[in-house]
């Protein structure tokens, strides 16, 4: 599973729209096996949105987004978490302890709260 989160330095982009880095990573069971960096702060928000359907983003976990821009990246089949806070990594990392152990992170298969967010 790949999830995307918008970056503002090392934190959860306050909104998509204006992000200059989004962080990949890629989960495998409950640990994540590879994460990457990448530039794109020139790139529209249309842009980024191709962007994620390129990279084969199953999660998008985000700060703020106009309902435009979620309706368009849910209607690639990716599930768009939305208004969180703090810092990227810590976020991912109680997004992952949220499932129960042995529980699949299969597309789709996700708890129905969020800490501090909303599952859209």
């Amino acid at each position: 599973m790949r999830v995307a989160v918008p970056l503002f330095k090392d934190r959860i982009s306050p909104h998509f729209c204006t992000s200059a880095e989004v962080l990949l990573v890629d989960i495998k069971g409950e640990r994540i096996i590879d994460e990457r960096k990448t530039y794109w702060e020139e790139l529209t928000p249309s842009e980024k949105i191709e962007k994620l359907k390129l990279w084969k983003v199953n999660v998008f976990l985000c700060g703020g987004i106009t309902t435009f821009n979620k309706r368009k990246i849910k209607s690639l089949d990716i599930e768009v978490i939305s208004e969180l806070r703090g810092k990227a990594k810590e976020v991912l990392e109680q997004w992952l302890r949220r499932f129960p152990k042995g529980r699949s992170l299969h597309h789709g298969n996700y708890p129905n709260t969020l800490f501090q967010g909303n599952i859209h």
